[in-house]
């Protein structure tokens, strides 16, 4: 069964898929954001599909150099992004992503990495952090969740990637944590976006999965709904806040996109919806 679809309003300067996310085009470029945390002093960009470069699917914004596209077209898309965004290009940092928990400190010594290929990205990464300003963090999604952490305070920003793995290595409560243990974040100052993806009625996952979470997490049973024999339908949305609520962020500074991106296939990059053959969408946050 699909997830229910949201209607798409209109509305001035882009189209509103929620009363808290936005789609906004600026120079020809779709991208999602939730203007509570603009209005907080945190900059983020979810990219969609269209409009872009790719030998993958005609004029679609793939923004990822590991999916089998040309790196000409991949390396177009993320300059026109960072056009339009109004961020320095030669600034911007990804990362090699492990579906891990693993978390990098970006500083002076790490700026740019990954910008213009995918050797060159900081390895093993699945949550990138930083308190300079003007250096967008970038990382990558076709369904898995991504999340935008940060404490407006204390001028702290991460970008978290959180798949089944990730979400049941409590990839972003350890983010969030390190945030308090290592920079004096206040939970309660920080405010988070769980962004597009992968919606609980569409994410069917059969027992590694259901185990790990079990190991791992705690009241499991509260994300998983059966779906048949060994088969379960996974709530990623409500696992990651969860997560942050148990690192101390105040629940109403969690936004959730209700974004599903398999059933919004036309506007993110699904890897399920596109049987493997899919694009990625990006997400970026900076200071």
């Amino acid at each position: 069964m699909l997830c229910r679809l949201r209607t798409l309003r209109r509305m001035r300067g882009g189209k509103r898929l929620k009363s808290e996310f936005v789609l906004k085009n600026i120079d020809g470029i779709w991208f999602g954001l939730v203007p509570a945390l603009y209005e907080r002093g945190i900059k983020h960009a979810f990219t969609s599909k269209f409009y872009g470069e790719s030998v993958l699917e005609d004029k679609r914004l793939n923004m990822s150099f590991n999916v089998g596209d040309s790196e000409d077209c991949v390396l177009a898309n993320r300059r026109r992004v960072c056009a339009a965004l109004g961020i320095d290009f030669e600034r911007l940092t990804a990362a090699r992503q492990a579906h891990g928990d693993n978390r990098v400190y970006v500083d002076e010594g790490l700026l740019g990495r990954g910008n213009k290929n995918f050797a060159g990205a900081i390895a093993a990464a699945d949550a990138l952090v930083t308190d300079l300003p003007g250096v967008p963090l970038l990382l990558l999604f076709a369904d898995c969740v991504p999340v935008v952490l940060a404490d407006p305070a204390k001028k702290l920003v991460a970008v978290v990637h959180a798949g089944w793995r990730g979400t049941t290595a409590n990839v972003l409560r350890k983010t969030a944590e390190a945030f308090r243990d290592e920079f004096s974040s206040r939970p309660k100052d920080c405010v988070a976006v769980i962004g597009p993806s992968i919606g609980p009625e569409c994410y069917k996952v059969g027992r590694e999965v259901y185990r790990a979470a079990r190991d791992n997490l705690s009241d499991y049973q509260k994300f998983f709904q059966p779906a048949g024999e060994n088969e379960w339908q996974f709530d990623l949305w409500q696992a990651n806040k969860a997560q942050l609520e148990m690192a101390g962020v105040k629940t109403e500074n969690i936004f959730i996109s209700g974004i599903c991106t398999k059933c919004h296939r036309e506007l993110f990059f699904s890897h399920r919806a596109e049987k493997g053959r899919a694009g990625r969408f990006a997400a970026i946050a900076w200071l």
